[in-house]
């Protein structure tokens, strides 16, 4: 165990991070797959998932993203097997993603579980000149410019449940940054790392009514601190309702000055339609001047295709 974790921090340790690039979600409160790959096989089911973003609702280039999940578990819930598929688009930028997946766990006792998990795949970006609409027309190469390379991809987590608390760490774009040079790099938007810590509990208030806190935190080098703040309610073992709202620091080095700024309102909601059925909505309300530029909604839909000796319902799917 102890190596295990010595070979974790070393490999983390290292790794430089530059620029906020990754792809913004909501819904994964209730997949933690899209932020780490240690995750994989923990519903113990074939669960597939999928989500629809649209950001900035209203305005010309608003982000627009896809994601699609799928994960098992075999060998005694030991091993999480997963896929995951991205795709995001920001005015003349496009990037797409895929991952394989691979999670072991250990069972710490009966109930906890400490997981160790990697993803490998690629990461595609594009950009398309034709798509800029430049203020000053003077420069005839922004119409044409066009860019698109492909980069190896790999992610790295490592995630640690019980039935009532949860906490993770996770590093993506490892590899972007090492292996993309020349060519259309010189346009092209070159992946970073990027660091993500969560934590969070469930805290039963009565017999129907549950309560779970969490935050996630997201860290690069080039940008703000930023943090997703959350609160949700689970009714009747059925519905989820939450709100949560997202802040971020901002630290100037030459003048030494901290700047914290709450950027976004969030309400979440989930409901089972069924044993087999997940289905979810997410609205982003903009609190600072510079997000004021529309509202965001994100829609979700899981399904459980396999189903176990237990409902879906149960207690591995609060976290």
């Amino acid at each position: 165990m102890r190596t295990i974790v010595c070979f974790f921090f070393l490999f983390f340790l290292p790794v430089r991070i530059i620029a906020q690039q990754d792809m913004q979600i909501n819904q994964y409160l209730f997949n933690y797959i899209y932020v780490n790959p240690a995750y994989a096989g923990y519903k113990e089911d074939f669960y597939a998932h999928s989500f629809s973003r649209n950001q900035w609702v209203g305005l010309n280039g608003a982000p627009e993203s896809f994601a699609f999940a799928a994960d098992y578990s075999v060998a005694d819930a030991r091993i999480g097997l997963g896929l995951v598929l991205t795709e995001d688009n920001i005015g003349a930028q496009k990037t797409f993603q895929a991952n394989a997946l691979y999670a072991y766990r250990l069972a710490v006792n009966r109930e906890n579980r400490l997981a160790f998990g990697i993803a490998v795949g690629m990461m595609q970006s594009e950009i398309d000149g034709s798509k800029l609409d430049p203020a000053q027309q003077s420069d005839p190469s922004l119409g044409t410019a066009r860019g698109n390379a492909i980069f190896p991809d790999a992610k790295a987590g490592i995630y640690y449940s019980t039935p009532s608390f949860f906490s993770g760490f996770s590093v993506s774009n490892i590899l972007g940054r090492a292996f993309g040079k020349g060519g259309d790099l010189q346009i092209v938007a070159v992946p970073v790392p990027h660091y993500y810590f969560t934590i969070g509990f469930l805290m039963p208030l009565s017999e129907e009514i549950k309560l779970k806190p969490s935050v996630l935190v997201k860290h690069d080098q080039g940008g703000p601190v930023s943090a997703d703040v959350n609160a949700f309610v689970l009714l009747k073992e059925r519905i989820w309702l939450g709100m949560g709202f997202r802040p971020s620091l901002s630290i100037t080095d030459h003048k030494a000055e901290k700047n914290i700024s709450f950027n976004q309102l969030v309400a979440i909601a989930e409901m089972f339609a069924g044993d087999k059925f997940r289905i979810g909505y997410a609205f982003e309300y903009p609190l600072s001047v510079a997000s004021g530029i529309g509202l965001s909604h994100e829609i979700s839909i899981g399904i459980y295709l396999k189903k176990r000796q237990q409902s879906p319902i149960g207690k591995r799917c609060y976290f």
